[in-house]
C-alpha cells in the first residue's frame, strides 16, 4: 500500500503515505486523537481493511484548511486595550 519514492539528491526514500504513528508525530495530535478524527471522518485518509494510511499531501491540505488568521491588534486608548 505504501508507495516509495527515491529523491535523486539524497540518498534516503520517504513514503507519501504515513501510518497513524506517523501523522501522529508530522501533524503534532495524539494517536488516539487521529484515530478519533478517523472515526468522525474528519481528516482526509485511507482505510484498506483494519490498516489506516494518510497521505502526507492531504494532511499538509486540510491543515492549511484549518488555518485560522490573526485578528489585528486593537489599538490602545488611555492606557486600556480595547476591542
Amino acid at each position: 500500500m505504501q508507495t516509495k519514492t527515491t529523491n535523486k539528491d539524497s540518498s534516503t526514500t520517504e513514503s507519501r503515505y504515513l501510518n497513524v504513528r506517523q501523522a501522529a508525530c508530522f501533524t503534532g495530535f495524539t494517536e488516539g486523537t487521529l484515530y478519533q478524527f478517523v472515526y468522525e471522518k474528519r481528516v482526509p485518509h485511507i482505510k484498506k481493511g483494519r490498516a489506516v494510511r494518510f497521505d502526507k499531501d492531504e494532511l499538509i491540505k486540510w491543515m492549511d484548511e484549518s488555518r485560522v488568521d490573526p485578528m489585528a491588534r486593537p489599538k490602545k486608548k488611555g492606557g486600556l486595550w480595547r476591542g
